[in-house]
């Protein structure tokens, strides 16, 4: 337009160009040129506030209108790499794909042309009326991804697979309500948030002073976000507060319910009954959310939007709608019943397989589960045409996931989660979005921990130090981190725990009070070690806690003479004979290892699978690995001073009774061999002079100088039992074990269903109010136990797929998911001790990790 206006200027009054009335010609075009344009720009509409009340619109003001009007995109901006690498925003949507690869092959923005740089500073300009893009969480309670569930919900995958993306390696962390909720709101580890089980420290004062504080909805509440939460919160919330950082607020008091519910409406408690038009819980969630988001298109055009939808299905009572209540009558896909399992921890050793009124309930509890999540099928359908008619669906993020899987008779379990497997801690996840390219799928590890951080890098919110998962916009725009220079990192390794015991029980009172009298005893020369004459304990330390251990020559056990002056040596008896184990290989509790000295059969062990599984050896192993592994990391060899040195063996021993060899004993096995048998050796010959001394010394003390005369040597004969020395233990321990058995498979006489340490259920006739309806009988069944705490290492990379885990009792196990996908045999046998070393120090550093950058180990993907 400037140039058309001088062209004219120009022709029509040529003489006025050598005049000085030309300036003033000049002047009055570019005050007129700059009136037209400050008036375009004050043809924006701006928000009505006029109908809304005097609170709503003080409370947006200065966050959400101001903040979204006054955008300015620059480098620091998130959004920003878009502008630069196609050419638009990231949440316009307009450019095409063949335009697309086009603007792609350009490099650096520096280099473009002119014209092309005054149209992105044009885009930017319309951007600003648009500003950041909405993030919507949907979140489901309780539901599996091992079981199938997500093959029954036909909207939800076409929504995903056509316009987003998923990830199948989606985990969470605990697979618990409330911590793995907890987890989803901070991004933080269970250790970090304190929030171990569903009752400890769940939405308590504690987590309200500390963590509710730093939630990803007050960070993006103060990026100018309208924020709504609508649904189940965590399982302890009584409806007192209203947590910080959302603007509106519809939680549901305490666990999931379907009907007959309270909320906690803005801060005003309200009751729902049992009419479905009006109470159906997962309906009103979103009825009230679409609502929510018309109301914020209408009144607030500029201000972005954060909703989390948390359906109570399909936990229990797993109440569906009536137009569902007919469907997936004969669906058994759940079914796997595959028990006892005795190579597992202490709840699934005496889990008996189920019985055929057990797989009847599985049967029903599928189905009714399946019904609940139809409504949730439903809801993301009606969410997604809302979207489209409010033309924001390519402004939009949504995620689905669940805060843990679920199991359905697996390993003789009949429900519930908090297990290390699979079906427990692998949930379903999917995304869609403006940079998330349609029917992608990315098998990267994500975790519950990533969601926060990757709503605050959607929001350009910078991620606080101290939150341990990470964004994965990384992984989805790849291409642009590449052309950067950038080697692309992820994650192969990450951390499942189950916090600690729940409560302070009576076991645990009773093993302190035992710890503390095990260390007053230490302090007594009655136990110090090694052993003396005739004493009958020794305490030892493992580096952290004091034990005590039976002298082996106190009274020898296996002379049948009550003679005093017989002293008998023990017989070299085969060892392994107690758990059936062949005489060369031993059994672990009876071979007194060297503190950092493998057992030699870990990696040639090839017995046969079967029930007679060492169990007691994988606690003596555990043993070891305390030994051996301190939970800080330090040095062995600087731990303590050399108490003795073994030239023929190389090891030194240290005052706290670690021991040291050297490499090649630990690498080469004819050097072990060799090493080892040179212990023996000694051990053997220093044997035959401790016996042969205590014989002289006792000698002596009972023959006094004044009765030399009458003092003669004879010959004692030594008598070995007949019995097996391990037969007594075994058969106590197979009884222990069968009444055990006998007590979890009973019927709970009196009607009760409780077990000390245990998490039963019962279930009867009148359990459920809808159809389906339950109808042969009650039964009670117990899923969980206090001592099944654990502390889990996961890794998933191009060689290595394996579950490695440590329970509060001293139990390990180890699953290859390459050759076992199922689980079904612990492999912690197979493994070589230097490898099961490095994953015991790998699990300590995860169980203390605090931050991103300590919390995810780096690998480089493609």
């Amino acid at each position: 337009m400037l140039i058309t206006w001088s062209s004219m200027f120009k022709v029509k009054c040529d003489p006025c160009w050598r005049s000085n009335s030309y300036l003033m010609i000049r002047l009055f075009v570019f005050i007129f040129l700059t009136l037209i344009s400050i008036s375009r720009g004050a043809e924006q509409p701006e928000p009505n506030v006029g109908s809304l009340s005097p609170v709503t619109r003080t409370e947006i003001s200065p966050n959400s209108v101001n903040v979204s009007e006054s955008k300015i995109v620059s480098k620091d901006d998130p959004l920003s790499f878009h502008d630069e690498w196609f050419g638009v925003s990231s949440v316009s949507g307009t450019l095409s794909g063949k335009r697309r690869s086009k603007v792609f092959d350009r490099k650096d923005s520096g280099k473009m042309n002119k014209d092309r740089r005054n149209r992105m500073k044009n885009h930017r300009r319309k951007l600003n009326s648009r500003g950041k893009p909405n993030i919507i969480l949907i979140l489901t309670d309780d539901q599996d991804i091992e079981l199938g569930s997500m093959n029954f919900m036909p909207k939800t995958s076409k929504i995903f697979s056509e316009e987003g993306a998923h990830f199948p390696n989606a985990y969470v962390t605990t697979p618990m309500c409330c911590p793995s909720r907890s987890s989803i709101l901070t991004g933080l580890y269970s250790h970090n948030h304190n929030v171990h089980t569903n009752k400890e420290n769940c939405s308590s004062t504690s987590w309200q002073v500390s963590h509710e504080k730093r939630t990803f909805a007050t960070y993006l509440r103060e990026a100018g976000y309208r924020t709504a939460f609508f649904g189940k919160y965590l399982n302890e919330y009584d409806g007192n507060h209203i947590p910080p950082g959302w603007l509106e607020w519809q939680g549901l008091v305490k666990n999931s319910h379907y009907y007959n519910y309270t909320l906690n409406v803005n801060g005003v408690r309200v009751h729902h009954g049992s009419n479905y038009a009006l109470d159906y819980y997962p309906d009103l969630i979103i009825n009230d959310s679409l609502t929510f988001l018309r109301r914020s298109r209408e009144n607030f055009p500029n201000a972005p939007v954060l909703m989390v939808l948390s359906f109570p299905s399909p936990h229990g009572p797993e109440e569906a709608a009536p137009q569902y209540q007919h469907l997936f009558q004969n669906v058994t896909t759940h079914r796997w019943n595959y028990a006892p399992n005795p190579d597992k921890q202490w709840l699934l050793r005496f889990s008996p397989k189920m019985e055929q009124i057990h797989m009847d309930f599985t049967d029903i509890l599928h189905t009714r589960r399946l019904q609940t999540l139809q409504s949730v099928d439903e809801a993301l359908g009606r969410l997604h045409g809302q979207l489209k008619r409010l033309k924001e669906l390519e402004n939009t993020y949504i995620f689905y996931s669940s805060d843990h899987g679920f199991h359905l008779g697996q390993f003789g379990l009949l429900k519930g989660k908090s297990m290390p497997f699979e079906f427990d801690i692998r949930v379903p996840f999917f995304a869609r979005g403006p940079l998330i390219p349609a029917g992608s799928i990315y098998k990267e590890i994500v975790l519950n921990i990533d969601i926060a951080p990757t709503f605050l890098d959607i929001a350009g919110v910078r991620v606080p130090e101290h939150v341990d998962g990470k964004s994965i916009l990384p992984l989805i725009d790849r291409r642009r981190i590449l052309r950067r220079r950038k080697k692309i990192t992820w994650r192969d390794t990450f951390l499942i725990e189950r916090g600690k015991l729940s409560g302070s029980t009576k076991a645990q009172r009773l093993r302190a009070e035992r710890k503390n009298w095990i260390k007053a005893q230490c302090q007594k020369p009655d136990f110090r070690s090694p052993c003396q004459l005739n004493q009958e304990w020794e305490c030892v330390s493992d580096g952290h806690n004091f034990h005590l251990r039976k002298c082996r020559n106190y009274q020898s056990k296996f002379s049948t003479k009550k003679d005093d002056q017989c002293i008998c040596p023990p017989p070299y008896h085969k060892m392994g004979e107690k758990h059936g184990q062949s005489p060369e290989k031993g059994n672990l509790e009876e071979l007194d290892y060297p503190q950092d000295e493998s057992p030699h059969y870990l990696s040639t062990r090839r017995r046969r699978f079967s029930d007679t599984f060492n169990v007691d050896g994988i606690y003596h192993l555990s043993h070891l690995l305390d030994s051996t592994t301190p939970s800080g990391g330090h040095n062995l060899s600087n731990a303590a001073e050399i108490l003795r040195y073994h030239g023929e063996s190389g090891c030194f021993l240290y005052v706290n009774l670690s021991i040291l060899c050297p490499d090649e004993v630990y690498s080469d096995g004819n050097t072990w061999a060799q090493r080892k048998n040179a212990v023996e050796n000694s051990i053997k010959e220093l044997e035959v002079d401790l016996y042969r001394l205590r014989g002289i010394n006792q000698h002596l003390s009972r023959k006094k100088p004044s009765s030399l005369e009458s003092g003669s040597s004879h010959s004692c004969e030594c008598i070995v039992p007949q019995n097996d020395r391990g037969s007594k233990p075994k058969v106590k321990a197979r009884k222990r074990n069968q009444k055990l058995r006998k007590k979890l498979k009973s019927h709970f006489e009196n009607s009760t269903c409780h077990l000390q340490q245990m998490t039963c259920f019962a279930h009867d006739d009148n359990h459920w109010k809808t159809p389906p309806l339950w109808e042969k009988g009650p039964f009670c069944s117990c899923q969980n136990a206090n001592n099944n705490t654990f502390w889990c290492l996961r890794t998933i990379n191009a060689t290595h797929n394996f579950l490695y885990c440590e329970f509060i009792t001293g139990y390990i196990t180890y699953y290859d998911m390459n050759q076992d996908p199922f689980q079904l045999r612990n492999l912690v046998y197979t493994l070589e001790w230097p490898v099961l070393k490095q994953m015991r120090r790998k699990l300590n550093k995860l169980r203390v990790c605090s931050g991103h950058r300590r919390c995810n180990n780096r690998v480089p993907i493609r």
